[in-house]
C-alpha cells in the first residue's frame, strides 16, 4: 500500500497573497483541523517529503511546520514511523479552543 493511501486527504490551501509565511499557514490550519476533530488523534499525516509535494513548497516549510506543531504537542514524530496527531488531553483541547476567542477579548 502506497503512503497516499494510508493518510487522510487534508484540504490545506496556501496563498501567496497572504502575509503569514507558508509555514504558518500550514501549522495553522493543521492546528484548526486537530482542535476541530477533523484530523482525531493517532491519525497518520504524510511524511514531510510527501506533504511538501503534495503542497508545492519546500522540504524545509513543511518540516518547520511539523516541528512547530511537535514542539506544541500537537503531533508526535518517531523516526522510521512517520508523524501522527498527538492525544491531546480533553482539559487542554478545551483549553486551546477558548485561546483565540480569549485573545480577541
Amino acid at each position: 500500500m502506497s503512503e497516499e493511501q494510508q493518510v487522510p486527504y487534508i484540504p490545506l490551501r496556501l496563498s501567496m497573497d497572504d502575509s503569514n509565511p507558508i509555514y504558518e499557514q500550514i501549522e495553522s490550519q493543521l492546528r484548526e483541523f486537530i482542535l476541530t476533530g477533523v484530523l482525531p488523534p493517532g491519525t497518520k499525516l504524510p511524511s514531510v517529503r510527501a506533504f511538501s509535494s503534495y503542497l508545492g513548497c519546500s522540504v524545509l516549510t513543511a518540516r518547520r511546520a511539523y516541528q512547530d506543531l511537535e514542539r506544541e504537542g500537537f503531533i508526535l514524530t518517531r523516526q522510521g514511523m512517520g508523524s501522527v496527531v498527538a492525544d491531546i488531553p480533553e482539559e487542554k483541547m478545551a483549553a486551546l479552543r477558548r485561546e483565540p476567542f480569549e485573545r480577541a477579548i
